[in-house]
């Protein structure tokens, strides 16, 4: 947003700003979290709910940060004036953002070891590439945002050929089990259970 003399003046690079972290960002993280369905730990793929599930928590964490972040900036005295070099900015943002997708990958997502690793990293390369953007897209500068979509497409679709292999696919047991305990509920028609009580479908014969 620029002040004119004829008062606020809301730029192009601005609008795409928002409309990158509220709607852009979250299809990217979704599709990101796509690729990674079959690489977990579960003796089940992440299903549609939860990935979208996980999607929206990272959105959320991310839009708390940057609403705290503006709200100490703009009320907290003596805050702007902290002598911050660019680098380290950034390097506190990288740091936030492995943080983030760490904790997210490893409690949520149910990701281990390399796979875990892999997450974080590229999570974080795809939040960096849209810090870019933003940054760069405020000035107007709209080619850059088009640039680091087009990256990004290119990143995911290999990613997601790859996270869907036959190899990952097949680990996973089509019978029934319990989503607590893991238990087989082949036959099972008492909604219940039997192993550790838990609620469950009524599983087919």
């Amino acid at each position: 947003m620029h002040t004119l003399a004829c008062g606020p003046y809301i730029s192009n690079g601005f609008l795409l700003s928002v409309a990158t972290l509220l709607i852009i960002k979250p299809v990217t993280y979704f599709a990101f979290i796509q690729a990674f369905r079959y690489r977990v730990t579960d003796y089940m793929p992440m299903s549609y709910w939860r990935v979208a599930g996980l999607a929206l928590l990272r959105a959320g964490v991310g839009a708390v940060i940057i609403g705290a972040c503006a709200f100490v900036l703009a009320f907290v005295p003596g805050v702007t004036g902290g002598g911050k070099t660019m680098y380290q900015a950034w390097s506190l943002l990288i740091a936030e953002r492995l943080g983030i997708w760490y904790l997210i990958g490893a409690y949520c997502a149910a990701l281990t070891d390399r796979r875990l690793l892999g997450w974080t990293l590229s999570g974080t390369a795809i939040d960096m590439a849209y810090d870019v953007g933003i940054v760069y897209g405020m000035d107007d500068n709209l080619w850059i945002n088009g640039v680091i979509l087009i990256g990004l497409v290119a990143f995911l679709v290999p990613l997601h050929i790859i996270g869907r292999r036959n190899e990952l696919r097949n680990q996973f047991s089509r019978e029934p089990r319990c989503r607590k305990c893991s238990y087989n509920l082949t036959g099972n028609l008492s909604g219940m259970c039997p192993e550790c009580g838990e609620p469950v479908r009524a599983a087919s014969a």
